[in-house]
This record gives C-alpha cells, sequence and structure tokens, in this order.
C-alpha cells in the first residue's frame, strides 16, 4: 500500500512511505491520477488529457531528507508565488496536517518526524535552502 505523507497539486510531488501491497506504487499513482484527471475535468467541463508527462519516482532512503521534502512541497506555492502564507493555498495538505479533522494524511507520522505539531509549524516558517533539492529531483 502506498500513503500519501503531503501534497500540493502544483507541485507535481508527492511524499510516500511504501509498505507491502498487492498491487504495485505504479498501479496505484495511475489510479490516483486518474481519478484527478476525471474530477478535474468534470469540474472545468473539459475532456483529454490533463498531466503531459508520466510521473518519476526517487527512492527517499533518508528521514530527514524525506522532512526537508515535505517541507519543499509546502513551500512550492510560495515559491511560485501563488500564494504569501501556506495556509493559504487550499490544494496543499499542510493544512489537512495541521488540523484536526479526518483526513487520508498520514498526519501522526509526519508530525512525528517533526517532533509535534508546534515543530511543524516553526519548520514551516523558516527560510528554506532549495538548490540541493531540487538537483536531487532534477527540476
Amino acid at each position: 500500500m502506498v500513503k500519501i505523507r503531503s501534497a500540493s497539486e502544483i507541485c507535481d510531488f508527492f511524499s510516500i512511505k511504501k509498505e507491502k501491497a498487492a498491487r504495485k506504487p505504479s498501479q496505484q499513482f495511475a489510479h490516483l491520477f486518474n481519478a484527478y484527471v476525471q474530477a478535474i475535468n468534470k469540474q472545468n467541463a473539459r475532456h483529454g488529457s490533463l498531466l503531459e508527462t508520466p510521473f518519476r519516482r526517487k527512492h527517499i532512503k533518508n528521514e530527514s531528507f524525506l522532512k526537508n521534502l515535505i517541507l519543499y512541497i509546502h513551500n512550492n506555492p510560495i515559491q511560485h508565488n501563488f500564494v504569501e502564507k501556506i495556509e493559504q493555498y487550499r490544494w496543499s495538505s499542510y493544512t489537512s496536517i495541521i488540523s484536526n479533522q479526518k483526513t487520508a494524511i498520514e498526519r501522526d507520522k509526519v508530525l512525528a518526524q517533526f517532533e509535534n505539531k508546534e515543530n511543524f509549524i516553526y519548520c514551516h516558517q523558516q527560510k528554506m535552502e532549495i538548490t540541493s533539492l531540487e538537483k536531487w529531483l532534477k527540476l
């Protein structure tokens, strides 16, 4: 099973944890992207392809790098000047993680990586150095 730890619609990145599954992660992502495209097409009364390139996978071996990737994903809307604050971007998992509402995001595991909710919020408020992360992601 693939579990999503963080997401943001504009950056095309998902931070995931892979567990033993009956289906391959690529099949699960194909279903996820198919449902996403159908929902966007229905919402905008359009048809056809929405995603232009196939998704890429990178194995994240280091928990500290995963933590930085989560920060990168959530800060991406700010980097691209869509919003001034993370909380303003409604298509990000950030607000789901800091809220108490039911979510498919692994909130407890994400917050544990940052020790607690307060530190999670604090880390997101700090200026982030993204050059090395973008090189690794080959952006």
